[in-house]
């Protein structure tokens, strides 16, 4: 047996999420598909983390174990962007060893959800980005976002049906920039829980226009309180960037 990394980019928009389902079209659920077509046996592929239904990734994580032994690591992504769906590509495949694990062995990952300052979305970029009709403050939505950079329960800010039985997560930065045409919002972090980032993203803009908003949002940091917490963003405007690994920092 040996251990094959993978990392891939997605465009989320046809996918019921990264995780296996018993119904609807998944990335693992594709790649392993195909993964076992072409090397005619079983196989389990591990990912970095999931991603939600109809959110994207750039830069993505897993490896999968194989009897195979003729096939070249490095030929691995050719030979399997021949096979998969246009929407799935692998950019880069590479031998590891045992003890590498996509998730386990992640020390941060980066996402960023990026938006169209205007109503108007042109349609190559409408599965991409979310809406934002009114001119924003660059300033005030930083020092927003400076408030969950840290070490805090996250529990206001997850899915109810997140399974994770601790909730704490550390942010290691959280940041508004422009990046022609959108405005993009970048957190990364040890490891995010369900709904997590796009909950962030959501209360931001829930609080923008409030005196009150850094006061509302370290009491949701620290009561957990799920019901005060803003809209859920899109998950089209979310893209998972990178996945560092020990060895990357």
């Amino acid at each position: 047996m040996r251990r094959i990394r993978l990392d891939l980019s997605y465009d989320g928009t046809g996918f019921c999420g990264w995780q296996i389902q018993a119904a609807g079209r998944t990335v693992q659920g594709v790649l392993e598909e195909v993964l076992a077509s072409f090397l005619k046996e079983k196989i389990r592929v591990t990912g970095s983390g999931r991603t939600d239904s109809g959110v994207h990734a750039e830069s993505q994580t897993c490896h999968f174990d194989t009897e195979n032994l003729s096939v070249p690591a490095e030929k691995f992504a050719p030979a399997l962007n021949s096979f998969l769906p246009a929407d799935i590509r692998i950019r880069k495949s590479a031998a590891v060893g045992n003890d590498f694990h996509a998730r386990f062995s992640a020390k941060e990952r980066i996402y960023r959800y990026r938006f169209f300052p205007g109503a108007v979305v042109p349609p190559v970029w409408r599965h991409c980005c979310w809406a934002v009709r009114h001119p924003m403050d660059i300033d005030r939505l930083n020092r927003l976002a400076a408030l969950f950079v840290g070490t805090h329960d996250f529990t206001a800010f997850c899915s109810a049906g997140d399974r994770n039985r601790s909730k704490v997560r550390t942010i290691y930065g959280a940041a508004f920039f422009s990046q022609d045409p959108f405005l993009v919002f970048e957190i990364s972090g040890n490891a995010f829980l369900w709904n997590m980032v796009r909950s962030v993203v959501g209360t931001i803009f829930d609080e923008y226009g409030s005196e009150n908003a850094e006061e509302r949002i370290r009491y949701l940091l620290k009561t957990g309180d799920r019901s005060g917490c803003g809209t859920t963003a899109p998950a089209r405007g979310l893209s998972l960037i990178k996945v560092v690994y020990e060895s990357e920092e």
